[in-house]
């Protein structure tokens, strides 16, 4: 009884409670939780090792250093100590357990697909076959047309054998004297000009020095004058002269024609231009190719010439992305450029713009700084701010979870869209090959990958950001 009333048994009892109470329910659950990532087969046989022998291990790395103690008749006070160390690497071991928690999670799920201009780019040179396909179709056009473009394919070392052969195919050879009109050369057989490597070389020296003479740039200066004059009868020779400027030297006073054929009411003859302006890459054409993005027949090829102008478009793209007056196709081609550059800068501009809360332009501008984050994950973003964006997006996205089950698919398909653009907002602040596991196993998984899917976002998020997303994916994904 004496032993009962003891101060030091309420202690002792609280101890011994506060350890066991919770050995069999929430130490059991998480331990069970652990398991998730585990093999199957590999899981049971850990399973059983941990709870028959590790366990009791421990207890008896316990009894020994007591007994130590006791024979060696150390004072109890100095177990402290022996806990601490004891402590500190439990502490060591759990965390390298997490770490390696997580890297088997991350290996059990797997990208179910890239982003498809990736995917394009990694298996096709999109400027090669562009290029192949319109010396194809340009032999419809003009013998000229056809010529220039057999050159421009010397000229970027482009033409492999293959290629003259397919090029050869439908048609009978074309004349060098298809230059004639441009370049004064004499005729003969275009295919025995290109034979071999040493007369390409012959062929790209000789017409670069044809158009680098004076009197060649006068009289195509004339020429190019009467044929911007005339009707539209002159489609073909307009298409003609756009494609010879960007041929040319930029130094060369005819490049500065080829500003009204770029504004020329024809696509056609509109796109041959935006083609030379990009290979010139003169200033004073990116106003004129950031009006033309509008036009919705030539908008992908004037976003392309943008691309090739760099950084040197940046100032030009960035003011009329700000500017009211800009259209939304402007602005949607715009951020399209801003997201092919993938730098730092561009990021920075997509990322200010964004803060301007813009809602027909946000998934745009969440699509590019994704696509950008992709290319190059060590670019520098306001973590800050991004989170708290992401959290304004996931709580209203949590009204409409909650009513899930009551909306429309076109409903249905907004949350979906909202879901993914909040994925492609973590990966700007987490790793993004990570986030985009988890939301592509979450979207089109099988059971065991939701899990994993689910588990990496539980050890990867902020608790505020886990808290408010993982309810909205249990109720609006399969």
């Amino acid at each position: 009884m004496g032993i009962f009333f003891f101060p030091i048994i309420f202690l002792a009892v609280s101890i011994k409670a506060s350890d066991k109470s919770l050995s069999y329910s929430v130490n059991q659950s998480i331990r069970e939780i652990l398991y998730i990532p585990v093999d199957p087969e590999l899981r049971y046989r850990a399973k059983i090792f941990i709870d028959m022998f590790l366990q009791r291990f421990a207890r008896g790395i316990g009894a020994v250093v007591a007994f130590i103690f006791i024979y060696l008749q150390i004072k109890v006070r100095y177990i402290s100590l022996v806990s601490l160390i004891f402590i500190i690497i439990w502490i060591t071991v759990s965390l390298k357990i997490n770490k390696e928690y997580i890297d088997v999670i991350k290996h059990n799920i797997q990208r179910k697909w890239k982003r498809a201009e990736k995917s394009v780019s990694e298996t096709v040179d999109l400027d090669y076959t562009k290029l192949v396909f319109d010396t194809l179709e340009s032999r419809k056009k003009s013998e000229i047309l056809y010529a220039m473009h057999v050159f421009d394919l010397i000229r970027q070392d482009k033409l492999t054998p293959e290629l003259e052969r397919i090029i050869s195919q439908k048609k009978e050879e074309a004349k060098a004297s298809s230059f004639d009109a441009l370049f004064g050369a004499e005729g003969g057989s275009w295919a025995h000009t290109a034979e071999d490597m040493e007369s390409k070389e012959d062929l790209k020296t000789n017409i670069d020095e044809v158009m680098s003479l004076k009197s060649y740039q006068e009289l195509m200066t004339e020429y190019t004058d009467k044929v911007i004059e005339k009707s539209n009868e002159t489609e073909i020779e307009k298409m003609e002269v756009a494609k010879a400027i960007g041929l040319m030297n930029p130094d060369s006073p005819l490049v500065d024609k080829l500003i009204p054929l770029i504004k020329d009411g024809s696509p056609e003859i509109s796109r041959y231009a935006i083609e030379s302006a990009a290979k010139l890459k003169k200033k004073e054409f990116i106003p004129l190719l950031i009006e033309k993005i509008q036009n919705p027949i030539i908008s992908e090829d004037s976003t392309a010439a943008l691309t090739k102008f760099g950084k040197t478009a940046f100032p030009y793209l960035e003011k009329s992305l700000n500017d009211p007056d800009s259209s939304l196709p402007i602005k949607k081609g715009i951020i399209k450029v801003f997201s092919r550059e993938s730098s730092q800068q561009a990021c920075d501009v997509l990322m200010k713009y964004l803060k301007k809360n813009d809602v027909e332009l946000e998934d745009d501008i969440i699509d590019s700084l994704d696509k950008i984050r992709s290319e190059n994950p060590d670019l520098f973003v306001d973590v800050r701010f991004i989170k708290a964006y992401t959290l304004k997006k996931i709580k209203r996205l949590s009204q409409l979870a909650v009513i899930y089950s009551e909306l429309n698919e076109s409903e249905k398909k907004e949350l979906s869209r909202s879901l993914r653009d909040i994925f492609k907002l973590l990966g700007l602040v987490y790793p993004h090959d990570d986030m985009m596991k988890a939301y592509q196993n979450l979207k089109s998984g099988t059971k065991n990958s939701m899990a994993y899917a689910v588990e990496l976002l539980d050890n990867t998020l902020s608790k505020e950001l886990r808290d408010r997303l993982l309810p909205i994916i249990e109720q609006v994904l399969p």
